[in-house]
């Protein structure tokens, strides 16, 4: 794991430690497959795909070989192949570059967490920062020019900056306090980002040339930015009543209000494509559902109804309808399946067959299919089924694209305690429960 992500229990890492809980790469649940049988800690293989622009290919990890690697895979589930091969640490998480001509990865390799890229064919693989503390959870420029990064190089977590062919290499937000999280405005102007300078995890923004630091929020700690498509707002969360309510606020920290009122959670916000609504989920009547509201914060409603979990909502590229994940076809089993509605809630549908612990959707650009991972338990064996898997968001033609079976293990390739779930975030850091 990056060695930025790793900090003092402060007010920071309790924020890094909640995001674990609502952006978790895979739906992992400490769960008793059968009867009786002890709960186990699913293995991270085959895991987050990442859909090439032109909506042809796949990028995924997978743990087979021991460490993870990078693969790729044709939609219609020929021409896998491995990526990325090393002896020695980890390939996460892959992202191609707007032109699909790249893709950027993290990698501990060489010994310290560093960024890195390769051509969308394996071949050319470039190290692109080095610093003996750690570099890490990059991700591309709207445009796709440069790549933003944090550093631990010097002490604390900073947000930093390179071009994609590794020159100009800069910081971007430096201070004493730790900095992270951050994530382009759609026209790639400006950044916004997490940083615990005042003590508690608020949100900044800065220009992508690396002036105008400014506080967004002052109050309280936030959660989970999401930009506005046209770059104007954001939507994001925070805990400032007391409970965890839905704000926007204009890109400048203006206008903030609150979006939700309710006394219970809020969490996901995601914009429709054309910026006039968020879909979010919602404990507020005893179960997490899925809710839709007008960017203005009117006309909330319910779409779901379950004595499950719904969750990660999100729109799909027609803004005609929504993808999420439940639970609410099994009891107590931590499986989960995926589901797809009209934004009404009309027209709700199972979209797999199979059961098993179905991972967060990743529309397809088009939003015609959906990638995620599965993971089945074979409680004989002790062995979990890791499977990338497809299927169109109208339903059915679900269909395995790679699959890959393991014993019960940690990234590092030791077998995990029965008792133990670990889940490892975006961000870069891990949650372990015991």
């Amino acid at each position: 794991m990056p060695r930025f992500a790793r900090m003092s229990d402060g007010p920071f890492l309790q924020h890094v430690r909640f995001a674990t809980w609502q952006v978790l790469s895979v739906f992992a649940i400490c769960t008793s497959a059968t009867a009786g049988a002890q709960a186990a800690a699913p293995v991270f293989l085959n895991i987050n795909p990442s859909w090439s622009p032109n909506g042809r290919q796949l990028v995924f990890e997978s743990a087979r070989h021991g460490n993870t690697t990078l693969y790729i895979i044709n939609v219609d589930g020929t021409g896998e192949r491995r990526l990325t091969t090393t002896r020695y640490g980890d390939d996460t998480p892959p992202q191609w570059s707007p032109d699909g001509q790249t893709i950027l990865f993290d990698s501990d390799r060489d010994g310290d967490d560093e960024v890195y890229v390769m051509d969308a064919d394996g071949r050319n693989v470039r190290r692109l920062t080095y610093s003996p503390r750690g570099d890490g959870h990059a991700s591309w420029s709207p445009d796709g020019t440069r790549i933003i990064f944090g550093s631990a190089r010097e002490g604390n977590s900073d947000i930093w900056t390179v071009r994609a062919d590794g020159t100009d290499q800069r910081a971007l937000v430096k201070h004493a306090g730790t900095d992270a999280g951050a994530k382009y405005s759609p026209d790639g102007r400006r950044i916004a980002f997490f940083s615990d300078r005042e003590g508690n995890a608020r949100l900044y923004s800065a220009n992508a040339d690396d002036t105008d630091v400014r506080p967004l929020t002052t109050d309280s700690t936030s959660y989970e930015l999401a930009w506005s498509p046209d770059g104007k707002q954001i939507a994001f969360y925070s805990n400032r009543q007391g409970r965890f309510e839905l704000y926007l606020m204009n890109a400048d920290g203006t206008g903030q209000r609150a979006l939700t009122n309710s006394a219970y959670g809020n969490a996901w916000p995601q914009w429709s494509p054309d910026g006039s609504h968020i879909v979010f989920a919602s404990s507020r009547d005893g179960d997490w559902e899925i809710y839709t509201m007008a960017a203005t914060g009117n006309g909330a409603r319910r779409l779901t109804w379950s004595a499950g979990r719904d969750a990660h909502p999100a729109f799909l590229a027609s803004g005609q309808q929504i993808v999420f994940q439940s639970p609410r076809d099994y009891a107590g089993t931590g499986e989960a399946d995926l589901y797809a509605m009209d934004t009404t809630g009309a027209r709700l549908r199972r979209l797999v067959a199979r059961r098993g612990f179905d991972g967060v959707p990743v529309p397809s650009p088009d939003g015609r299919q959906i990638a995620f991972q599965r993971g089945t338990f074979d409680s004989v064996a002790r062995t979990f089924h890791w499977e990338l898997v497809l299927v169109d968001t109208l339903g059915g033609n679900e269909r395995v694209l790679s699959r890959t079976r393991g014993a019960v293990r940690s990234r590092a390739g030791v077998r995990v305690a029965t008792s133990s779930c670990s889940t490892r975030t975006r961000a870069g850091a891990t949650n372990s429960s015991r």
